[in-house]
């Protein structure tokens, strides 16, 4: 990863079969935001919805080819940041996805032990006009995340359509920040 356009920092994917915490979760978040999904599915008058459960959702990814597990561990050491993207890797894609920062957040701007500062979360519409429209999440050891894949649901003048979203991840401004991503999706 480290490429000044994709950030500096280090993926580490699960092979299958992921953890078995790792599947628990995946198992046990998805049909609550699948009723999200489904929920922003409706109100853009659209037909198709997620299935209930995760195994079949994950049926479906195995269908469309795609079958290389999707959750990682992503460790950014000071320097380390994350470049604004969208985690697609396949014409099948879940609209959230999470993250579980797995690092406690300093006290001061200094970490200490295994501790970091800065490594805010960020998030921005697409195109991004200028950097103070991001919108930023700081979030420290057990914080759970959940944000769009792709694109956000946002109503104009009473109807409802989708709004293009990036994510990324400020600089680690210290210490060492370790989280956990699970894509509900996997990829090709």
């Amino acid at each position: 990863m480290n490429k000044n356009r994709f950030g500096s920092g280090v993926y580490r994917y699960f092979a299958a079969p992921v953890p078995a915490l790792v599947a628990a979760i995946r198992w046990f978040v998805y049909p609550h935001i699948a009723r999200i999904a489904n929920a922003w599915r409706r109100l853009l008058d659209e037909d198709e919805i997620y299935p209930s459960s995760w195994g079949e959702f994950r049926c479906l990814c195995a269908d469309a080819g795609q079958t290389t597990a999707s959750p990682l561990l992503l460790r950014y050491k000071a320097g380390g940041f994350n470049a604004l993207h969208q985690d697609i890797r396949g014409e099948l894609f879940f609209p959230i996805q999470l993250v579980i920062v797995l690092s406690p957040r300093a006290k001061t701007e200094i970490a200490v032990g295994d501790e970091f500062a800065g490594g805010d979360f960020l998030f921005c519409d697409e195109p991004e006009r200028k950097k103070s429209d991001r919108r930023v999440i700081p979030a420290g050891l057990g914080d759970v995340v959940l944000f769009c894949t792709r694109s956000r649901l946002v109503r104009v003048s009473g109807v409802y359509g989708l709004k293009s979203v990036k994510h990324g991840l400020a600089e680690v401004t210290s210490g060492t920040r370790t989280a956990m991503g699970i894509p509900f999706h996997d990829l090709e």
